[in-house]
């Protein structure tokens, strides 16, 4: 086995020891943590149900939000966020070609 296989087999090993802790950290400290709904008090019947209502309408909200700030002549958030993400990702996805392409031709 060459030395690039066998740091690439470590990584890919690394990697999967890490997420497999914190993923089984999550499950230990939620599965053992008491109980956090019977910590609280159920709220009264008319706000738990205004409540519910507010998370099922929330995303037909967000449209109905955008559109409001185009008609009040403000500009939509998030845009120039959007567009660096959209960079980076697509930076981030060049350098993993050119990585790939580079080994490609390497052999045992």
């Amino acid at each position: 086995m060459s030395n690039t296989r066998l740091a690439i087999v470590i990584v890919i090993v690394a990697e999967t020891m890490l997420f497999a802790g914190l993923v089984g950290m999550y499950l230990v400290f939620r599965l053992s943590a008491p109980g956090l709904a019977a910590a609280r008090p159920a709220p009264p019947a008319g706000r738990r149900h205004r409540a519910q209502l507010a998370r099922a309408a929330s995303p037909s909200l967000v449209p109905l939000t955008r559109a409001a700030r185009l008609r009040a002549g403000m500009q939509p958030r998030g845009g120039a966020a959007c567009r660096v993400a959209a960079l980076l990702g697509a930076l981030f996805l060049a350098v993993q070609g050119v990585g790939v392409a580079s080994t490609a031709g390497v052999t045992d």
